[in-house]
């Protein structure tokens, strides 16, 4: 019984805010305010009619595509040299390469913020989707390691007994084992991408905000109850992302199962 109330407890303070939120951006009225003053589409209408948030959303929707689709193609490889070959120093690699899901965004942001203005990078998409890179690499590199130490390879060394390549049995054989594992990588990267603020919001400058960082501009100067219509998207992508997530790969399995790399 008490165990019941404490999951109830937990699963209302989890969904409580995102239901506030839900509600409020249906007022009718012109502050952000809850309960919300009746009921309206008007800030949805308002929202999608600003030149800013469109902006704003194509710039999040291109570099949270090119992020997702660069971060899988990298963790690839990374994971199958991690999981399947032996070599000196793999554990310090591993730990390296996972390190940014053990260090805060914001730490992160001032480190790259700090590099970009030694090296004069100027911030566009290119400079924004590195930067995404470095915090969307390890949670699709986890995922595939966790998939790659899952799957049966006998079927690969009987392929390379009977006289098939290296590149031939990765390609024909590991690949497409891997297929939901990979799609579930990608969605893992472009919802980390698309919804990152910390990182983000230190090497974004105009011309090039994120929906994350136009909202948390708009919060701190021009609030109004748009900016809860916005964050309902996001929550929304965030909801659905996170079903694809389970649905393909399994949050259990993506949360518990980590494997460690082997080392000679």
């Amino acid at each position: 019984m008490i165990n019941r109330a404490l999951v109830i407890t937990a699963a209302l303070f989890a969904v409580l805010p995102g239901a506030i939120v839900l509600l409020a951006s249906f007022t009718a009225g012109a502050t952000m305010a809850f309960p919300p003053q009746g009921l309206s589409l008007r800030w949805y209408v308002e929202l999608f009619s600003n030149a800013d948030f469109l902006d704003a959303l194509w710039v999040s929707l291109v570099v949270a595509f090119a992020t997702s689709l660069v971060a899988v193609a990298l963790a690839i490889p990374a994971a199958f040299a991690l999981v399947r070959h032996r070599f000196r120093g793999a554990t310090v690699v591993e730990a390296i390469l996972l390190s940014p899901l053990a260090v805060p965004h914001a730490v992160v942001g001032i480190g790259i913020l700090q590099l970009y203005s030694h090296l004069a990078v100027r911030a566009d998409f290119v400079s924004l989707t590195i930067g995404h890179l470095i915090i969307t690499i390890p949670f699709a590199t986890r995922m595939l390691i966790a998939s790659l130490s899952g799957l049966d390879q006998r079927i690969e060394q009987a392929a390379a007994s009977l006289g098939a390549p290296p590149v031939q049995v990765f390609r024909t054989i590991v690949l497409p084992q891997l297929k939901m594992a990979t799609f579930g990588a990608l969605v893992a990267a472009f919802i980390i991408s698309f919804d990152d603020l910390a990182l983000t919001v230190f090497l974004v400058q105009p011309g090039y905000a994120t929906v994350p960082v136009l909202l948390f501009g708009q919060a701190e100067n021009n609030p109004s109850p748009a900016i809860h219509a916005a964050s309902v998207l996001l929550l929304v992508a965030s909801w659905v992302g996170l079903l694809l997530l389970d649905r393909l790969v399994g949050l259990e399995r993506l949360l518990l199962h980590a494997p460690k790399a082997r080392a000679s």
